[in-house]
């Protein structure tokens, strides 16, 4: 019988295109990460008067993650032929978000530099959230001119935003830690929003931000088996080694997963390098792999005997 011998340890602790973008020279025992600025969008609202039932149907279809009872965006254009220009836009009313009931009057919100193509008693049609072949966008409604932006709407579309941003953080026995590819901070210097991938068993389980001094922000990922376990493990052929024993090579199946997360900074970033100070340990997915197995074996055993 063939020994299983695990040599993936290039690949652990992290899975697949690790590094790239946001690889930089090392910083102080740890490697700086390029961090982009996202831009501040300003918003522009126009009043609305809706027409038919596609708005509606386009925000109460809406099954993308966002904050509970804030606002969702619909894919608009100012025309009805399927090679339009599709543009995101935000159904409001004054006072709310807009929920999908029927109402006389709406707030169309759309970044500044597709307002100023619109023009009073313009239709606006919307696109479905998922459409079928041969589907064309219905009429949304017709402007009827510009409107005064509500105060809440620039603090609703951030959390939108980030609602999307921050993926779910499992809690794990077995983690190791990881690289971070990526990371962009808010226009006010206050968020810092960073990404990576792992294998498709693999999920994020911590992110710490380690230091926060006048000199840099330091940061850490960890990850660990989602809740069908490593599943992305095969076996690959058997080998003879010099001493004569039969080895079976596993392999890691290469499909990746993002991850994304944001964290809270206690003051802004400025101009403070972000530097990833994760360690990476060759044989973490394997170890934490051999762990599961091994609670797995046990459990069974106790069933057998109960």
């Amino acid at each position: 019988m063939a020994d299983e011998t695990d040599r993936t340890g290039a690949r652990d602790g992290g899975g697949p295109s690790r590094g790239g973008a946001g690889n930089r020279e090392a910083v102080g025992g740890g490697r700086q990460l390029d961090v982009g600025v996202q831009p501040a969008v300003t918003h522009v609202t126009w009043w609305l008067t809706p027409q038919g039932d596609g708005l509606r149907q386009a925000v109460t279809e809406d099954s993308t993650p966002g904050p509970a009872g804030g606002i969702r965006r619909v894919g608009c254009s100012s025309g009805d032929g399927a090679a339009e220009r599709t543009w995101w836009a935000w159904p409001i009313h004054p006072d709310r978000p807009y929920d999908g009931a029927a109402a006389g009057r709406l707030l169309l919100a759309v970044p500044g530099t597709v307002a100023a193509l619109f023009h009073s008693g313009q239709l606006i049609h919307v696109h479905p959230r998922r459409p079928r072949p041969g589907t064309r966008p219905a009429p949304a409604g017709v402007l009827d001119g510009v409107a005064e932006t509500p105060d809440w709407l620039p603090d609703a579309v951030r959390a939108y935003h980030r609602s999307r941003a921050a993926g779910p953080i499992i809690e794990a026995r077995h983690r190791w830690q990881s690289t971070v590819g990526a990371c962009s901070v808010t226009a006010d210097g206050r968020e810092l929003w960073c990404t990576g991938s792992g294998y498709r068993d693999e999920m994020l389980a911590g992110f710490d931000v380690v230091e926060q001094t006048a000199e840099r922000v330091a940061v850490r990922a960890w990850l660990a088996f989602g809740p069908d376990g490593p599943t992305s493990f095969g076996t690959g052929p058997v080998r003879t080694s010099p001493d004569g024993r039969r080895l079976r090579l596993m392999y890691r199946q290469a499909a990746a997963r993002r991850w994304s997360t944001v964290v809270h900074l206690d003051q802004p970033l400025g101009g403070r390098p972000v530097v990833d100070v994760g360690i990476l340990e060759p044989d973490g997915a394997g170890r934490a792999r051999r762990a599961w197995l091994a609670e797995r074996e046990r459990a069974r055993d106790d069933g057998r005997q109960e």
